[in-house]
C-alpha cells in the first residue's frame, strides 16, 4: 500500500476511534501483526492476542477524564509500511454526577 494510503488509513482510524469515539472499530483497523510503538509514561502498552486492546484500554480511559476529547492531524509521515502522525488532543475535564 502506498505512502498516500496508509496515511488516509490512519486518518480514519483517528476520526473513527479517537474523534467518534467508536473504540470497537480498533478491532477492525488493527491487523494482527500491529505493534503499537507509544509509551505513554515511558511504558509500554500491554500487548495479548487482541492487538486493539491495549489502545481500547487507554483512550477508554482518557475518554473518562475528557469525554469530549477530539483529535486533530497535525502531520503525517509515510514511508515503506510506517505511518508517524503528529497530533492534538483537546478537550474538556468531565464532571462527575453523583
Amino acid at each position: 500500500m502506498p505512502g498516500a494510503e496508509n496515511k488516509a488509513v490512519v486518518a480514519a482510524f483517528v476520526e473513527r476511534c479517537q474523534n467518534q469515539h467508536d473504540l470497537d472499530y480498533a478491532d477492525e483497523a488493527f491487523r494482527p501483526e500491529f505493534r503499537n510503538h507509544y509509551r505513554p509514561e515511558g511504558q509500554a502498552i500491554p500487548e495479548n492476542e487482541r492487538p486493539a486492546s491495549g489502545f481500547q484500554a487507554f483512550y477508554g480511559a482518557l475518554l473518562q477524564g475528557f469525554p469530549d476529547a477530539t483529535v486533530e492531524i497535525d502531520e503525517q509521515l509515510a514511508e515503506r509500511d510506517l505511518v508517524a502522525t503528529r497530533k492534538t488532543l483537546r478537550g474538556k475535564i468531565g464532571r462527575a454526577h453523583v
